[in-house]
């Protein structure tokens, strides 16, 4: 994930990597509560995700939300990963 600092708000970029879009979803709504999000897709498979806090914040606020917001796409992805793996077992476990 690539990031920079903007004036007022902090942008993230994404490659978008199979599975991972749901995950940058699934993080974006659990920041609603600290940030406005905006996505976009690119013509060249990236996801842009744009966070902007509903309060005022600084450089380093900024800094911190979007490291927040990378750690949780990524446990978004492990929580997908695992929820994948627990639907296979499940239809394994049916089938006998």
């Amino acid at each position: 994930m690539r990031a920079r600092i903007l004036a007022k708000s902090c942008a993230v970029e994404v490659t978008a990597e199979a599975g991972l879009a749901a995950a940058v979803r699934q993080a974006a709504f659990v920041m609603t509560d600290r940030a406005y999000l905006f996505l976009d897709a690119t013509d060249s498979g990236q996801l842009r995700v744009f966070l902007r806090s509903k309060r005022r914040a600084s450089a380093k606020q900024l800094r911190s939300m979007r490291r927040i917001f990378e750690e949780e796409v990524h446990t978004q992805r492990i929580r997908l990963t695992l929820s994948r793996a627990a639907r296979t077992q499940s239809r394994h476990f049916l089938k006998q």
